[in-house]
């Protein structure tokens, strides 16, 4: 008898958890790239979008300030972090991928549910740390789009559209909120993968 074949292949069980690591991990990595690749094109245009002082045309010679850029400030700052955490986020999910495979290794070479346990555990606090991120971001970049919308109110003269919420603001809150989206499948697919080890015992 072969040392090979003295190894234990691994179980239906085995298997059906490796099936689902592989189905979980690629589903979570491609929501993830397409959301998160989505929300930094709209964030990068917006950041380098200049907006630059009026002449107020009520009084010649007053200059009116550009409003202040949404994805910039404290609220940028915590949306790129967000992206960061999120490249990890992403690399987590494709290790999902490289355990299912594992998985179906022979005996000596298989991981154990500790080890699986314990990298689901960091995945789930990754996907936390960046919905915290996003968070208080969009919670940020709200509070922006609101000054600007509350100088259009009665009194506050404008002599540009430059004064006023336009669409690439509103995108970018949506950026912001999709950014949180995708940190949420993370962690649900985390959460799914830890019910399931735990489940199978």
């Amino acid at each position: 008898m072969s040392a090979k074949s003295s190894y234990s292949s691994p179980s239906p069980v085995i298997q059906q958890i490796s099936n689902e690591f592989r189905r979980t991990g690629w589903i979570s990595l491609w929501s993830q790239v397409v959301l998160v690749i989505i929300s930094s094109i709209i964030l990068i245009v917006a950041a380098t979008a200049a907006r630059a002082p009026v002449i107020n045309p009520a009084v010649p010679g007053v200059v009116i300030p550009a409003p202040p850029n949404p994805s910039a400030g404290v609220g940028g700052v915590l949306t790129f972090g967000a992206i960061a955490v999120m490249g990890f986020t992403i690399y987590w999910a494709f290790r999902y991928v490289l355990i299912g495979r594992q998985l179906r290794r022979d005996a000596p070479a298989r991981p154990k549910k500790s080890e699986v346990t314990q990298l689901i555990r960091t995945g789930l606090l990754a996907s936390l740390s960046g919905i915290l991120l996003g968070i208080l971001g969009s919670f940020a970049i709200i509070g922006t789009v609101a000054v600007i919308a509350f100088r259009q109110g009665p009194g506050f003269v404008t002599g540009s559209q430059t004064q006023t919420v336009n669409s690439l603001d509103i995108l970018v809150v949506q950026a912001s909120v999709n950014l949180i989206l995708a940190h949420f499948l993370g962690l649900v697919s985390s959460l799914w993968l830890l019910y399931r080890m735990n489940r199978q015992g």
